[in-house]
């Protein structure tokens, strides 16, 4: 099981609470190549007509962003991307842009573009500890523990406080054989979404430290 923040918010984002989720490592069973869309696929798939220059004109990096987010969370993925993918080409620096839009490619099974998107992301900011575990959990998800470990200690030194990041480190390390370092993580991750008030995340991080004493 992964710890996957699913949906990441940033102070850019205006109405929405920052959500954690916990789900089952899984395979996709398709796969969808997303390419870059041109601008007017992107308007087009933000319902906006063409003609109407005035309201392609005000909609800023920041409106699309929360557009890409709304979308997300709507379960329309392709049109997440695409708002995504405007608000980048607003502003080629939005690094919660690139992050998210990488959580999206990663659900419609486009994992090596979301290590890209999560990539650029870490380029602009170097400490962005949500780009870390969400990299992290990709490489998990490709198999590549050691990765994603990798990625779990960067986020934990921008944010020792992170959840996730041990929650996700303890599965990588469980998967490598290391059951005293996973039960140690899994605990610590427990012990932090108590904290959180993340009641049903702290009840799934002690049913795995269960499965793994049994």
């Amino acid at each position: 099981m992964l710890f996957i923040k699913q949906f990441l918010l940033t102070q850019l984002s205006i109405g929405v609470a920052k959500t954690f989720a916990i789900a089952t490592l899984t395979t996709f069973t398709t796969t969808a190549t997303i390419n870059q869309p041109s601008y007017a696929s992107d308007i087009n798939f933000l319902g906006i007509r063409l003609t109407d220059a005035s309201k392609v004109a005000t909609l800023t990096a920041k409106d699309l962003f929360n557009q890409g987010f709304d979308k997300q969370n709507k379960g329309d993925l392709q049109g997440a991307v695409a708002a995504y993918t405007e608000a980048i080409r607003l502003n080629p620096k939005y690094a919660e842009a690139y992050s998210n839009r990488g959580v999206v490619r990663a659900r419609l099974g486009d994992n090596n573009g979301a290590i890209e998107d999560y990539n650029q992301a870490l380029r602009i900011n170097p400490n962005y500890a949500s780009a870390y575990i969400n990299r992290g959990a990709t490489r998990a998800r490709l198999g590549d523990n050691n990765g994603a470990i990798e990625d779990y200690n960067q986020a934990l030194q921008i944010n020792p406080n992170s959840a996730s990041a041990y929650g996700n480190r303890g599965n990588a390390r469980s998967k490598l054989g290391d059951k005293k370092g996973a039960i140690t993580d899994l605990q610590q991750a427990a012990d932090i979404f108590k904290q959180q008030g993340q009641i049903e995340n702290y009840q799934k991080a002690l049913e795995i430290i269960n499965q793994l004493q049994k």
